[in-house]
């Protein structure tokens, strides 16, 4: 699997410590052949990280998601829950 950081953020938690949120889209191939996407949210600082596969064949689409993860400063301990309300899934 290949990783491009494209987009990061730093936030602050409720105790004022400062964290970087990194946001990459993933990129592997497919069973077909096809160059399938993901997103992986990291914070450096404390080494969580979350990875979802399987977007999209959209470079395009996936790094559009990214950035808008970057915007609403998501976390990856939040990440799944969020691509699960962007794609309508309840669980």
């Amino acid at each position: 699997m290949e990783k491009r950081e494209l987009f990061s953020c730093e936030v602050r938690t409720s105790q004022g410590h400062k964290l970087t949120l990194k946001y990459h889209v993933t990129a592997r191939a497919s069973s077909g052949g096809k160059t399938v996407y993901g997103v992986c949210v990291t914070v450096p600082e404390t080494r969580e990280s979350c990875v979802v596969d399987d977007l999209s064949v959209s470079f395009e689409a996936v790094a559009d998601f990214a950035r808008r993860l970057c915007e609403g400063s998501v976390t990856p301990s939040t990440l799944t829950d969020i691509v699960d309300d962007s794609l309508g899934i309840s669980i």
